[in-house]
């Protein structure tokens, strides 16, 4: 009883939590872009944790199975891809908004659009994700997406934003054109046919200077984990309209674009890259030797 007593009296003898400022005072002292990586990082690494555990129980079940033939980079066509997203697009945020949440992918979108400036072209916008996350260093954005469906959610949540800067239209992604400062593609080059041509197409918008902001999911570091991927690619792309075992860095290689700066999460199946066109009279760095 004397012990429980003495305990009970040294809790009360403890200030409130409010009266301790030295952790707010800590906390106020970190600069906002150092909290959001270290954020980006948190987030990123449980995600990545998340993906490790799930690859690997689905990885024993595959490699328990009886082997089957597969199609690694099967096709559907563009027209049959803009058919499911047009199916998608009103319940799409409902169905991805927990997965990417839990992968911290709001974080890496926003630390990615941290450095879009000017005017900006943003393609396969889908149902407009990013639209709340541009700095005011924009001055405009022209949202495009070849689906009329996603067009048509974007266009309402755009308006709903009231952002003066922002215009949606319907475009593919390989037909674009025009010259912005910054040219962003999330999740886009997956849900081509030729994700090179749409590469370049994004590049060859770009003024002079300029840069192309790719935020993409593709193959791992891993082999285990690519055979992964491989091995449910046909039925991902019936359901998704989404290629989702290509290998970005070949893509931007073979694309003869210069890399800026690339980062990988979760075991290197997310691709956050920084690209432009090289000078003019650069010679090519991509396999073509042009």
């Amino acid at each position: 009883m004397r012990r429980l007593a003495r305990r009970g009296l040294a809790r009360a003898a403890r200030p409130p939590i409010t009266a301790w400022p030295k952790r707010r005072a800590v906390e106020a002292a970190v600069p906002p872009q150092q909290r959001d990586r270290g954020a980006v990082f948190l987030t990123a690494l449980g995600g990545g944790g998340l993906a490790v555990v799930s690859a690997a129980a689905a990885y024993t079940y595959t490699t328990s199975s009886e082997p089957i033939d597969v199609d690694a980079h099967p096709r559907c066509g563009c027209c049959a891809r803009v058919e499911r997203f047009d199916a998608l697009a009103e319940t799409y945020d409902d169905e991805i908004g927990v997965d990417e949440l839990v992968m911290g992918l709001p974080l890496l979108r926003r630390w990615l659009l941290r450095r879009a400036r000017g005017d900006v072209l943003e393609v396969a916008c889908g149902t407009g994700r990013n639209l709340e996350l541009y700095p005011a260093a924009v001055t405009s954005i022209v949202a495009t997406d070849a689906s009329d469906a996603m067009v048509r959610v974007t266009a309402a949540k755009a308006a709903t934003l009231g952002d003066g800067r922002i215009s949606v239209r319907r475009a593919a992604v390989e037909t674009v054109a025009g010259a912005y400062d910054t040219v962003v593609d999330t999740f886009g080059l997956c849900s081509v046919d030729d994700p090179v041509a749409a590469l370049q197409a994004m590049a060859g918008a770009v003024r002079p200077g300029g840069e192309v902001l790719l935020l993409e999911h593709g193959r791992a570091h891993y082999a285990w984990l690519n055979r992964l991927l491989d091995r449910h690619a046909a039925q991902h792309l019936l359901r998704w309209g989404c290629s989702w075992n290509r290998d970005y860095v070949r893509v931007i290689e073979q694309a003869g674009l210069e890399v800026v700066s690339l980062r990988r999460f979760h075991l290197g199946t997310t691709v956050l890259a920084v690209v432009r066109a090289p000078p003019p009279g650069a010679s090519c760095a991509c396999a073509c030797g042009k």
